[in-house]
């Protein structure tokens, strides 16, 4: 069964969403514009609503799914086997939510780069970073739809998100000395900015400052 008139509606408001909070970051991405200018009844070809059994036939497929295993959603990045020109994101009516969506479409909205690095530092962070920035758009719309409890969801990979950046806080609080003299501090809200901003330049445009570099190297899990 193809898309429905709501799930197409749901997906473009998503999308909004996602392009109210993290805009700045966005700005040229090919997903964006193509789920945008999109007509609704061809929406299918970037974001693909399935019943559960072909859902998870879909993603057997790809051998992404363990047998038992139940999945909300899934993106196929540019490139694989069923993405050959643009990301595709997958979505099991069955049991997603407005969340669900939000989530796979920032995957979708991820630069590759920051795929690949991601795994290679940590095996928490792609998860980690993709459900904080999830939960920012949950907490910051105004459109009761996407106000969903995420608890539960890759509660582990946030918490670890969450223990680096404060571990990066309380460095960045404490006077460093160096060569005898002391350096002035940095302000207590510093470090959090520069860091989300850090987080979303390397995640949607694939750029990996210093600072993040030093933030992951922090924390040594």
């Amino acid at each position: 069964m193809p898309n429905t008139p709501e799930e197409d509606r749901l997906v473009k408001e998503a999308m909004n969403q996602l392009s109210k909070l993290y805009g700045t970051y966005l700005m040229g991405n090919h997903f964006v514009l193509g789920v945008l200018s999109c007509p609704s009844n061809q929406l299918f070809n970037y974001v693909h609503f399935l019943d559960d059994p072909a859902f998870r036939s879909n993603l057997q497929l790809s051998g992404r799914i363990p047998v038992g295993c139940q999945v909300n959603g899934s993106t196929d990045r540019q490139g694989t086997r069923f993405a050959k020109d643009h990301s595709v994101v997958w979505i099991n009516r069955s049991v997603a939510t407005a969340g669900t969506v939000l989530h796979e479409l920032l995957h979708a909205l991820s630069d590759n780069s920051w795929y690949l690095w991601a795994f290679s530092k940590k095996p928490w962070l792609n998860e980690g970073v993709t459900e904080y920035l999830t939960r920012r758009v949950v907490k910051k719309t105004d459109k009761d739809v996407f106000q969903v409890d995420r608890t539960g969801t890759y509660d582990g990979e946030l918490g670890n998100l969450k223990q680096m950046k404060a571990m990066t806080k309380q460095a960045f609080s404490m006077p460093m000395v160096r060569t005898g003299r002391r350096q002035q501090q940095a302000q207590p809200n510093q470090a959090p900015t520069s860091l989300r901003d850090d987080i979303c330049k390397a995640y949607f445009q694939g750029q990996f400052s210093q600072s993040l570099v030093d933030a992951l190297a922090l924390y040594g899990q």
